[in-house]
């Protein structure tokens, strides 16, 4: 998990011209950058804004395998293009088979990108990844079952299974598989619960190089 300060990271001013922040701001805080609420000044409908500051990691110290803040930039940007990459292929694909899939993760809504299109930098130096809102974080549900008040009924507790397994079974009947496990990475919508990080997702020939290290403790509570 990101040192919590990466929470504060700011993204004024407004990303790509077009998203503001809206409150309460933080979604959850990741490796590279928090992951934000933010508003479409065009649509006016609220997204989740996932940031990539790669200075502010690195100064931090989020990204500790990097020796320099040129190799954590290079290190941020591949980790953001290989995450719009995985989304763009979960939902580009138009195999009946891949629907079930789609279902199951996020949409892609914008990201930030050069002249041509393609993944990159925005003016301030951060990559920023735009994706459909839901209702809370299955962390947050975590989080705010620990307090006696909020606690959820068995029957509740039962639906939220039901309903993740749900999405698992949809993933692995479109041949995916997850590398990685936290509740982190899962985010509660009116249909059910969809992944955040499609680029977590294998194919079921690379299942058994799942890195059984990268199980969430908070996962396996």
């Amino acid at each position: 998990m990101a040192p919590p300060a990466l929470a504060q990271a700011s993204i004024e001013p407004a990303v790509m011209d077009r998203y503001e922040p809206a409150e309460p701001r933080l979604l959850r805080a990741g490796r590279y950058g928090p992951v934000l609420r933010a508003r479409d000044l065009h649509g006016k409908q609220l997204v989740a804004l996932k940031v990539f500051n790669a200075a502010e990691a690195y100064r931090l110290g989020a990204l500790k395998s990097c020796s320099s803040l040129q190799e954590a930039h290079r290190v941020t940007q591949a980790a953001f293009r290989r995450q719009v990459q995985s989304l763009q292929q979960v939902h580009g694909d138009k195999q009946p088979s891949q629907q079930d899939a789609q279902t199951a993760v996020v949409r892609l809504l914008d990201f930030s990108k050069d002249v041509s299109g393609q993944p990159a930098a925005s003016d301030d130096g951060c990559f920023y990844i735009v994706m459909e809102l839901g209702i809370f974080t299955m962390e947050q549900l975590v989080i705010d079952s620990r307090e006696v008040e909020r606690q959820p009924r068995v029957a509740e507790v039962r639906e939220t299974i039901r309903l993740v397994i749900s999405a698992l079974a949809r993933l692995h009947g479109a041949g995916y598989a997850l590398a990685a496990h936290s509740p982190r990475q899962w985010m509660r919508f009116p249909v059910g619960w969809k992944l955040l990080d499609a680029d977590v997702l294998r194919r079921d020939q690379h299942a058994l190089s799942i890195d059984a290290t990268a199980v969430d403790p908070l996962y396996c509570a």
